[in-house]
């Protein structure tokens, strides 16, 4: 039913949307058979004229409070979560030690990653930028530092649950931890132009030592990959 979960912290988001999905059902259900009870039970012609029954009614008080209680169960569940998800770059810094970084560049209508080479450093010699690409190590902290250069843009990546928007003139900061090697699709899911449904891309997880090869010469690596994969990948030599 939703693509196969591969983060570290995609359980909060999915056990999240069931809870708030059964409850909403639940409750749902309950107001509808509550309406059917009413159109049936105060129906015109078993009433022409209107009464004040005060019985079943006001009884519905303690439906208001169990509804209050749900409420309470799900901000309460749901914040667990996203106060572990959502962290500042500073936090995510302090208690992630060993993590690496990536600058995302959000245009139309494509996806700009900026790397900053084995120095792990951004603004020196060794940097470089892959158009529509995302490689990241497994079982390792990436940091995203968001950004875009035109229009808003809303970086999507399903299988790690990871949904956050490029705003321009701002630096927004997600993180995620992938726990599965492979390949995986990345979209925006900010209507952003009428390009907006070719705004796609890919994240490719790998081992840590080959992240250690793709840093040192991402050209040659670039070329391996796609000699043996249908998608071809591609350096930007002027993301400014």
């Amino acid at each position: 039913m939703w693509p196969k979960d591969i983060s570290a912290y995609g359980y909060w988001v999915d056990d999240t949307m069931i809870l708030v999905s059964v409850i909403t059902v639940a409750v749902a259900i309950l107001s509808f058979v509550i309406i059917g009870y009413s159109l049936v039970a105060f129906r015109q012609s078993k009433n022409p004229r209107a009464t004040r029954r005060l019985g079943l009614i006001s009884k519905l008080v303690y439906l208001d409070v169990v509804l209050l209680v749900l409420d309470i169960v799900i901000v309460s569940f749901s914040s667990v979560g996203w106060s572990h998800v959502i962290q500042d770059r500073k936090e995510l810094i302090k208690e992630h030690k060993n993590y690496v970084e990536t600058r995302v560049i959000g245009r139309q209508f494509f996806w700009s990653f900026v790397y900053p080479g084995l120095d792990r450093r951004f603004g020196t010699n060794d940097d470089f930028t892959l158009g529509n690409y995302l490689v990241v190590p497994v079982d390792t902290t990436v940091i995203l530092t968001l950004t875009s250069g035109d229009v808003i843009h809303s970086l999507f990546i399903p299988n790690l649950r990871v949904k956050y928007d490029a705003v321009p003139g701002r630096e927004t900061t997600e993180w995620f931890i992938s726990k599965s090697v492979g390949d995986y699709p990345i979209t925006c899911t900010q209507l952003c132009g009428p390009g907006h449904f070719m705004m796609q891309a890919k994240l490719k997880v790998i081992n840590k030592d080959e992240y250690e090869r793709f840093l040192k010469n991402h050209r040659a690596w670039l070329e391996e990959q796609n000699s043996k994969s249908e998608y071809t990948a591609h350096e930007e030599h002027n993301h400014n």
